[in-house]
């Protein structure tokens, strides 16, 4: 019989896996981008309904602010991805069990277990049945599917890993700011984390700033691609809703 911890534990995951948004860090980077693309309607908005006033010197500070928090985001984003995927990696119902208790250790191991795993491993994850269960005609797709997944899994992985020390500069606060030189060029000073006990700066000039924030909008398709995968099939396996196999991991719209 099952006891009413039990049952508390499967009703707070079920809201999770019914009710989890997704895809809103990509829809946040997607108002940055229209933001940063129409900055100056955008402007003229906010004058028209508060007395604030933008200088000009302010400008490519903002920019640069407004890249590193789309960067940092989607390294939230990734953590996300990792710790929902060790979740439903141990099984139904262990879910919100896994993401109150996670240590940033295990979404390590994580990517590094993931770009050598097995079918089985990645097919828990991605709400995918065994191989002894599908069709033969079916086997092979099924198989590109979880290999595609692990590609996926990896490029994500790289992402995290470079910019990870960038977002723990962000966000703490004060470790990372927007300067300008004598020559009116902009760049981005981290004061990243201690190294043998030593203080440290480094400096991004805003050329490696802008490279970081595209990946940063092609890693986020890769990720609202597999959470899309994650939530709609455990959504057909926790509530018997959907298509058995309607869905495989394909390449993000670009």
């Amino acid at each position: 019989m099952t006891s009413e911890i039990e049952k508390k534990k499967r009703n707070l995951d079920e809201a999770f896996v019914y009710t989890y948004n997704y895809s809103w860090i990509r829809d946040k980077l997607i108002m940055h981008e229209l933001t940063l693309n129409c900055f100056d309607d955008f402007l003229k908005l906010l004058y028209d309904k508060t007395d604030f006033k933008f200088r000009d010197d302010q400008r490519e500070g903002y920019f640069l602010m407004t890249k590193i928090d789309s960067i940092a985001s989607v390294v939230k984003y990734s953590e996300d991805l990792a710790a929902i995927s060790i979740g439903f990696g141990k099984g139904h119902f262990k879910i919100n069990e896994t993401l109150r208790k996670y240590k940033v250790k295990e979404i390590k191991d994580f990517f590094q277990q993931v770009a050598s795993a097995d079918y089985d491993y990645i097919r828990k994850i991605l709400g995918y049945p065994g191989l002894s269960a599908v069709e033969l005609e079916r086997k092979e797709s099924m198989l590109q599917s979880v290999e595609q997944a692990k590609q996926y899994f990896g490029q994500i992985r790289n992402f995290y890993e470079k910019n990870m020390d960038l977002y723990n500069c962000y966000k703490h606060g004060l470790r990372i700011m927007p300067t300008c030189d004598e020559d009116k060029q902009w760049m981005l000073l981290k004061f990243p984390s201690l190294k043998n006990g030593e203080f440290d700066l480094e400096g991004f000039e805003k050329k490696e700033v802008d490279e970081n924030h595209e990946e940063a909008l092609k890693i986020v398709g890769l990720i609202v691609t597999l959470m899309e995968v994650i939530f709609r099939k455990h959504r057909s396996l926790y509530f018997n809703r959907g298509k058995k196999f309607e869905c495989l991991v394909v390449a993000p719209n670009k």
